[in-house]
């Protein structure tokens, strides 16, 4: 099935269903993040407390939004998110994998910046498009963003376009624009694969690449 046929197909998510598919990506973040934290010294207990109990307290809310809606089949409903200033880009691409192979970046975290205050810690995104009906089409960035603000959609910060590698299969089909975030003031960012694995890399934001697609959300809790 490719992108566009999925995006004519609905389902229907029951509270039940939004609930287990909430508890198994918690517990893939909380597996990861312990395991992080116990092999490296880049991350405190606290933090890794603080970033789970923010998604357990938030869990609740962010179903409510989303319950007994009929979304497009390829629309994630559900998708944590971490702040950067919890945990930097860097540190967050190493919970992707492709292949064989764990995320990497080679950019500074230190300039990377979300163009919108979001939740400190932690939040969910709500009803996610991974990127799927841009990434068949050559447009730049700045199209898919002029696009996504007509269908009244956020575009995706870089730590949501990260936890959709995390999440979903979505780098074996296509690389993820993350619009709502900037290299540098003015480059934007995109997570991609190829076969050293994955790659957080920026950009212009004019630039037309077949593809890649900017990921977006309906809301953030």
């Amino acid at each position: 099935m490719n992108a566009e046929n999925a995006a004519v197909e609905s389902k229907h998510w029951a509270s039940w269903e939004l609930l287990d598919l909430a508890d198994r990506q918690l517990l893939d973040v909380n597996n990861w993040l312990a395991g992080f934290v116990l092999a490296s010294k880049q991350m405190q207990m606290t933090t890794m407390t603080d970033i789970m109990e923010r998604l357990q307290d938030k869990k609740d809310q962010a179903v409510q939004e989303i319950a007994n809606s009929s979304l497009p089949q390829n629309h994630l409903p559900l998708l944590p998110a971490i702040d950067l200033r919890s945990m930097r880009a860097s540190v967050q691409m190493q919970m992707v994998r492709f292949r064989s192979f764990n995320g990497v970046s080679s950019l500074k975290d230190d300039q990377i910046s979300d163009q919108v205050q979001m939740s400190e810690v932690a939040w969910w995104a709500i009803d996610v498009e991974k990127g799927d009906q841009f990434a068949v089409h050559e447009t730049t960035p700045f199209d898919e963003k002029e696009e996504l603000a007509r269908q009244g959609r956020l575009c995706a910060v870089v730590s949501e376009a990260i936890a959709i590698g995390v999440h979903t299969d979505t780098l074996r089909y296509h690389g993820i624009y993350a619009i709502g975030s900037r290299y540098r003031g003015d480059r934007i960012l995109h997570v991609m694969a190829n076969l050293g694995g994955p790659n957080l890399v920026a950009s212009p934001i004019n630039l037309s690449q077949q593809g890649v697609g900017t990921a977006s959300c309906l809301k953030r809790v």
